[in-house]
Order: C-alpha cells, then structure tokens, then sequence
C-alpha cells in the first residue's frame, strides 16, 4: 500500500520538476525590471550612439545666440558684443557678418536698443535673419559664400524689441502677399514670421520691397506676451497670445491640418497668475488625430489642455515656483518584443524649475488589448498616497471664462503606489541656475477624475459638469526626476536630451599622493577636463531608460587645419572659460550649444 503511493508521488513530483524546468529562469526574462533599465555602463552609456565636436572659435566673447540648418550644415552663432559668424561644414570656414548692418537707428539709442536678441535661419540654410532690441529686423541671404542683404524690415513704430523671428516655408492660404516687384513669377516669396516684446505678431514677405500682416487675436484683452508655438512632430506653427486675464489665444498662420475653432482661447491662468510657458504636440489616439497644449503659468501651475474642445485635461502640479521650461511630445509606440502586443497610448510631458527635470506620462487607457508585461510598466517602490487634481471640460472657447485651473485640491482615486582668470559672462546671468539639488525621486502614477469640473470662486467649491467621454479612462504617471545643473534641455521628436554638470573630481589617489588630472592642450575644442565636468544626457519615456556619458568620452579627435583656412581661425583666440552651458540648440539629428566662446556639436548616431 505504501509503495504505490510511494512510486505515484515519485512520478508526479519528476513530471512537474520537468514541466517546471528553466521556469524561474523565463519569468525572470519576461518580467526584469532592469531589460530597459541600465545596469551596466554599457547599457547606460551614449558611447558609439552620439558623437561630440567643437567648432573653431571666431571670437572672444560668449555665444549668446545660436541657429542651424536643418541639417546641421549651416550654423550662425551670436556673440555677446554682437558679433555674428556663420560656419559652412561643406567647406570648413567661417564668415564674419557686420552687425552694424543689423543696428542701423541703434547707434545714438540704449544700449539693450542695441542689442541683438534673436537669430534664425531657414531649413535650406540660404537665408538668415536677425532681430534687434530696437524693433528692426536684417535678413541676409548666402549663395555659396557670396551674402547679400534685404531691406531692413521695421514698423511704422519699432519702440519694442524683437523676441522671436522664424522663417516658414510660403503660404497657400487665400489672401496670400503677392511676390514683390522684379521677382519672377514663378518664385515664391520668402516669408518671415516674428514677434515683439509688446505682444505685437507679424508676417513679413521679404523682398526688394518688404510688405507686412499682422496677426489679430480673437480675446479682448491686453496682450502681455506672444510667442511661435512650434507643433511636435511636424513643427507646425501657432502664435500663442497670453492676456493679462490668464487667457491664452492661438491663431493659425495658415491652413493647419488640425483647424482651430474661430475664437479658440483657453483659460490656464488667472490675472493674478498669468500664462508664462506653452507648448504644443500633435498625435494620434485612439485612431484619432488630437492637439495637445501643455502650459505654465508664472506661479508654476501646470496642465494640459484638449486643442480642439479647450477642455483641461488634467493639472499636473501647482505652485512650482518659476518653470524655465515646458515640453510635451508623442509617445513612439512600438509592439512588444514578449508578447506582441502595443503599449497604451502615451503623451510625454515635463518641465523644469530650477535645474531639475521633471518627467510625466499621459496615458490612454483604452479597451483594446495592450502590453501587460512588467517592462512596460513603471516599477514604484514607495508606498505613500499620491495627490493630483481634478480635470475640467468647461474651458473651451465658448466658455472659457468660467473656470480656472487655481482650484482647492482634490484627492485621486491611486491607481498605483509608489516607491584667478576670466571668467564667462554666463556665471553671471540672471538665467543661471541654482546649485542646491532639491529633485524628487518618487515616481508616481494615479488616474485621473475626468468628470469635468467648474470652480465657484463665491464658495470656493468644484461642482461637476458633463463628463469627457474622450479623456474619461485617462492616466497621469510620473516617471523621473532628473538634474540637469548648470545646463539645459530639449526634445526630439522621441527622447529628453539636456547636458549638466558633474561635481568636480580631485583626482584619485594612492599611497597618499594625488593624481593631477591630465590636460590636454587644445588649439579650438575643450581641454579634457573641461569635457570631465560635462555630462550629456538623453531619457527615452517609452521605456523609461536614462543615458549619460561625459563629453570626454563622446569627443572625436579634432581635425587637422586645412592649409585654405583664413588665419583668422580659432586657433588664433583664447578659450574663455565658462560656468555654465548656454544656449542649447536640440534638433532630431544633432545639437548645438555655447561653452563660453566654444560652439560644441553633438551629431546623434539614432534619432
């Protein structure tokens, strides 16, 4: 009797042993948290995937302003004195322009009149312009290296300073500028927008006799700010007008494929705390093409709003302090490698007070079948509640007025818990950084309450209106915080890239004696370390995945200096050190940014 029981158990327990077999070993394949997570330094290196490079130094003052090509090939910088050099990588060689040319009523006035505050410069690279602090604005353009220079272009009364040019590809719209005199019929003309410190937008069409549009918001109030609002992935453009209400109004600047409703103006802010940062990304959700507009507000009130209704979707955070930088972007979906299937929808969003990054996921929580792996979905590790705001629909345009995102707080439904020389001008910029880290390292994730909410300031309630049927089943994770001191950031049309410095190191040492670090002499790039301070980074939310690697491990060997190189090349001026990386120039395929006097270009091996 013992025996069969005996040999029967023997049986089972060798047949589940086989049926078992390398089970702990493909779970932990098809659930490691680390498959997207870097562990070792070559997952978490940018080693073989970007590349770093230095331009040769044209002159001695800080680089203020920077433009490229489309393509990289063609790149303007602007000094602090006004200097404006052009590179050609075709031929290796750097053009000086006059800047008089750009400051012709600027000599007798201020000194912030003579000034120039932006550059810009077509996808093509034939032709770049120059915006000054007394309201004028110079276009050039460049056969070869042959420069020609436009009529200034100015209005009747140029008092405010120029805060943004862009030049767009031309319009088809009816009414569009005829071309000017003496341009044959068949060429279309150039076209430049550009906006003013006094909230004044304009279209000009640029030619032997300059002619001038006006863009007209639909929002009675006083206008405080307007800005180009450039649309992720296509870079589409808006003019975006902030009021002195709290308003934000956009206005199309030709047939947009997305068409905004006549008088479309959302209501982000209040006249106590006025829209301060926007932006804008165009993606596809659930089989429908959507607008999503992310802004901030001077406080540090941040949301996001539906482009078509002007429903708020959701408010992220409140009470900041001062964001210095907002950006939203589509999600890249792609099929999972374990079990085939797509991840939800997603939208990427974050901003950044101070020097720390911060990095939200909007997700569309559908009812199709979708990825449930656990690399593909956020990993917390803390367990305390999370705190989020209740969204609102009554903030389209017909209805805007009626509610602000300033409402009291409510608590979310928690669907997850969890875990002795010169020095730069830059370091003393009121645009520098600040140096205490106080970035959040929780990652949080709750679901939002979309029933649509109006405020009555008169007892300071939230009463509930019509649900949103679109945004109803909508998530908001956060997935990072991320330092980024002393440098900046941007987005691809995929992934967060910013560069940061690192703590300075001593030198290691052994025996109780110290290893000076080496220096390499440079006759136009960085010393090496220069290029140890520097750290570049790149963060992927589809994946959630942080790169970093210094810039001494992404430099390439400077090239030899031709023989045909004017000899006024960088070599014949001094590096100025620096104490912070500014501007910072991100493109799908390549990156510019100001090191003191240095231009280095950062050329990405993946987009």
């Amino acid at each position: 009797m013992v025996l069969p029981i005996a040999a029967t158990t023997s049986i089972l327990w060798g047949l589940l042993l086989y049926l078992l077999k390398n089970t702990e070993l493909l779970e932990a394949q098809r659930n490691r948290g680390d498959i997207f997570t870097p562990t070792s330094k070559e997952e978490s290196s940018l080693e073989g995937r970007i590349s770093f490079s230095t331009l040769p130094r044209a002159f001695a003052s800080d680089v203020e302003l920077i433009a490229a090509s489309k393509d990289g090939q063609v790149v303007i910088s602007v000094g602090i004195h006004n200097e404006i050099i052009i590179w050609r990588a075709d031929t290796q060689w750097h053009i000086p322009i006059d800047a008089t040319e750009a400051l012709p009523r600027a000599a007798s006035t201020s000194s912030a009149a003579a000034t120039l505050t932006c550059v810009n410069i077509d996808d093509k690279g034939d032709y770049f312009g120059v915006g000054t602090g007394a309201g004028i604005i110079s276009v050039w353009s460049m056969k070869g290296n042959q420069i020609r220079s436009f009529p200034p272009l100015a209005l009747p009364d140029p008092s405010a300073s120029v805060t943004e040019i862009q030049f767009v590809s031309s319009l088809t719209t009816p009414g569009q500028i005829p071309s000017p005199p003496g341009r044959k019929s068949s060429e279309t003309p150039l076209t430049l927008l550009a906006t003013y410190e006094n909230g004044t937008a304009t279209r000009w069409s640029i030619g032997d006799h300059p002619t001038v549009t006006h863009f007209t918001p639909s929002h009675i109030a006083p206008v405080i700010r307007t800005s180009l609002l450039h649309v992720l992935p296509d870079d589409r453009i808006l003019v975006a007008f902030c009021f002195n209400d709290g308003a934000l109004n956009l206005v199309e600047i030709d047939e947009f494929e997305l068409a905004l409703s006549q008088g479309f103006h959302i209501q982000p802010g209040t006249p106590l705390d006025v829209v301060w940062k926007v932006h804008a990304c165009q993606t596809q959700l659930s089989g429908r093409t959507r607008l999503v507009l992310a802004t901030a507000t001077e406080a540090g009130t941040v949301s996001l709003w539906d482009g078509h209704t002007g429903e708020c979707i959701s408010i992220l955070e409140e009470i900041n302090g001062m964001v210095n930088h907002l950006r939203i972007s589509p999600v890249l979906c792609d099929t999972c490698h374990f079990c085939g299937q797509l991840p939800m929808e997603s939208l990427s969003v974050a901003f950044s007070v101070d020097h720390v990054v911060r990095v939200f996921k909007l997700y569309l929580n559908d009812q199709f079948r979708r990825c449930s792996c656990s690399h593909g979905q956020l990993h917390h590790r803390s367990s305390r509640e999370c705190l989020g705001r209740r969204s609102r629909s009554g903030s389209n345009a017909a209805t805007s007025q009626k509610c602000s995102p300033i409402v009291p707080r409510a608590r979310l439904t928690t669907a997850f818990e969890t875990s002795s020389f010169p020095v730069s001008g830059h370091g003393v910029h009121s645009r520098r950084a600040s140096e205490k880290d106080t970035g959040r390292r929780s990652s949080e994730q709750f679901t939002l309450n979309l029933a649509g909410d109006d405020y009555d300031p008169s007892n300071g309630s939230v009463t509930p209106t019509n649900p949103s049927p679109f945004w109803r089943n909508a998530i908001i994770a956060q997935l990072a915080d991320i330092t980024c001191e002393r440098g900046g950031w941007d987005v691809t049309t995929a992934k967060f890239v910013g560069i940061r410095r690192k703590p300075r190191q001593q030198g290691k040492s052994k025996g109780g004696t110290t290893i000076p670090m080496k220096l390499a002499p440079s006759s136009h790039g960085l010393t090496t370390a220069t290029l140890d301070r520097w750290e570049l980074w790149t963060y992927d939310p589809s994946v959630a995945l942080l790169r970093s690697s210094i810039l001494s491990s992404l430099a390439l060997k400077p090239p030899e200096t031709p023989s045909t190189t004017p000899p006024t090349s960088g070599e014949c001026i001094a590096r100025l050190p620096f104490t912070r990386v500014a501007p910072l120039l991100i493109s799908p395929s390549h990156a510019l940014a100001g090191f003191g006097n240095t231009v280095g270009v950062f050329n990405f091996a993946e987009s």
